[in-house]
């Protein structure tokens, strides 16, 4: 019998280092970019193919072919699909890839689709970790500071895109009346702040004995961050997060001291509280910010939307076909909700697909912050922490029924690491032999 072929590993962290890595990083962010400054409505009029269009089409067809090479060659680990919140994913994307032919914009809903599966691909074929998503975060959060401050300085090197946080947010549809808000190019607030949370939560669920000054600082980094998009979503989502993290980890000594240090500021500097409620209110009214930010009106449009088909109106159609009539130069084209969301796009099976990836990301996070015998107690408490911004997000925005963006994209790669972790925990206790498929799972092929 002739001897197995070794397999192929690296050093776990090494596409997170290595120049090709962050070469293609930086790629994708590019894509995630709003490089014009015309509205949106010129994105489906005559001239739809502009400059910004022709790279990001260029780019995915590349990175498409980056991709299939990486599958030719056998570095795509495929376990990743077995079970879990990606295979619910990926069913939820075959009903969105059904669309297509009904859809009232084919073109965006089978470009969309296309590039959704061209990174799930690469993201199964380069390897992931929990600590190479949270260097990625952490480097995305800090592109978006360069630009902030390059644009508030002036130094936009004669690019229109790079402007002040207050310009770009009008741009995105935000009043002048409202508070100064993180923005940028590739960062809109909704979908920076959300990965952000995530990020800092990760970093705050550090194993005790292996947390450095180096990670706090990134926590403290993370968490400004996200207070500086002023996102409501976000934080509550990032708070609640944090609070899963604190009990779990028995850390509640924090939780009552901030608790203190709060009701201590309510009692004896009365003037925190105005300050708390301006800025949670971003310059809105009262009325404004109990119906939250309008989402009343637009749940009761999305759902009459949603009952009118149940087959959909196919994946992202909304981008040509708004729920609320255009104002500001721009429509509302989602439904602020992620169930309403796929129901509209993708119809009731599409719908149920992405509640069933939602609740096995649930499922399985809670078993591995309580692993039983083979791991110690809350070992791994950071994916149930993480699903603290990825809920609040899918209540009261869209969740991960869009085109891929910064928070899809780390959506996808937070599915990955869970199931990845669930595979390392199912290994413990067992032998892995080196020419084994347990030792290709576990220790992917990473390189480019």
């Amino acid at each position: 019998m002739a001897r197995a072929r070794p397999v192929r590993t690296t050093r776990p962290e090494r596409f997170a280092t290595d120049i090709s890595g962050w070469l293609v990083f930086l790629w994708i962010v590019a894509t995630f970019g709003s490089f014009r400054t015309r509205d949106v409505d010129a994105l489906v009029g005559q001239n739809a193919i502009d400059a910004q269009v022709a790279f990001q089409i260029g780019s995915w067809v590349a990175l498409a072919a980056i991709a299939a090479l990486l599958v030719l060659r056998r570095r795509t680990v495929w376990w990743v699909f077995d079970g879990g919140p990606l295979f619910w994913y990926a069913g939820f994307m075959v009903f969105a890839a059904l669309s297509v032919v009904y859809s009232i914009s084919p073109a965006f809903s089978a470009f969309y689709v296309f590039q959704i599966a061209v990174f799930v691909m690469l993201l199964a074929s380069v390897g992931l970790s929990a600590k190479r998503l949270l260097y990625w975060i952490s480097a995305y959060a800090a592109l978006n500071w360069i630009l902030v401050a390059l644009g508030e300085t002036g130094l936009t090197f004669g690019m229109d895109w790079i402007v002040g946080a207050e310009e770009m947010y009008i741009r995105y549809g935000g009043s002048p009346g409202e508070i100064w808000r993180l923005s940028t190019a590739i960062g809109h607030p909704s979908q920076l702040s959300v990965v952000a949370a995530m990020g800092a939560v990760a970093a705050f669920a550090n194993d005790p004995d292996d947390r450095t000054p180096w990670g706090w600082l990134l926590f403290g980094f993370l968490f400004v961050t996200v207070l500086a998009t002023v996102s409501r979503t976000a934080i509550a989502g990032m708070a609640l997060g944090l609070v899963i993290v604190m009990i779990l980890q028995r850390r509640t000594h924090i939780l009552v001291l901030a608790g203190s240090v709060a009701a201590l500021s309510v009692i004896f500097v009365p003037a925190a509280v105005d300050d708390a409620m301006e800025y949670f209110l971003r310059g809105q009214s009262v009325d404004a910010f109990a119906s939250l930010t309008g989402r009343s009106s637009i749940y009761e449009i999305a759902l009459e939307r949603a009952q009118a088909s149940w087959w959909g109106e196919g994946f992202r159609s909304l981008r040509a076909d708004p729920l609320i009539g255009r104002y500001w130069g721009e429509g509302v084209v989602h439904a602020h909700n992620l169930f309403l969301q796929a129901m509209i796009e993708t119809g009731v099976l599409g719908a149920i697909m992405a509640t069933l990836c939602v609740f096995s990301l649930l499922y399985w996070s809670v078993r591995l912050a309580f692993p039983g015998k083979r791991l110690r107690a809350h070992a791994r408490v950071a994916p149930i922490g993480i699903c603290g911004p990825i809920l609040a997000f899918s209540a009261l925005d869209s969740g991960f029924v869009v085109n891929l963006g910064p928070f899809v994209a780390a959506f996808i790669a937070q599915l990955m690491v869970v199931r990845k972790q669930v595979h390392e925990t199912r290994l413990l206790g067992r032998p892995i032999v080196q020419d084994s498929p347990d030792a290709q799972g576990y220790r992917p092929s990473t390189g480019l």
